[in-house]
């Protein structure tokens, strides 16, 4: 089984049309397909967290070995 996650805008009229994309992983021929809503959750200023996404990949402070970069914090309080 796999999960595929999409965002989608629901209209007035409550028709969703997918076009959607599936990965070669996935073979051609009959498959059952499974549609799950939730509500999506948005911030009160209406900005997503995902924009800090990779933010601090090119930071000096957290370069290196993910343990010792954790340690070096952790000695330090």
């Amino acid at each position: 089984m796999n999960t595929i996650q999409q965002t989608v805008i629901i209209p007035a009229d409550r028709r969703l049309r997918l076009d959607l994309a599936l990965p070669d992983s996935i073979p051609a021929g009959q498959a059952e397909m499974l549609v799950v809503l939730s509500p999506s959750r948005t911030m009160k200023s209406g900005k997503s967290l995902l924009r800090f996404a990779g933010c601090l990949a090119e930071s000096k402070t957290f370069a290196g070995d993910p343990v010792a970069v954790q340690k070096a914090l952790r000695d330090e309080w």
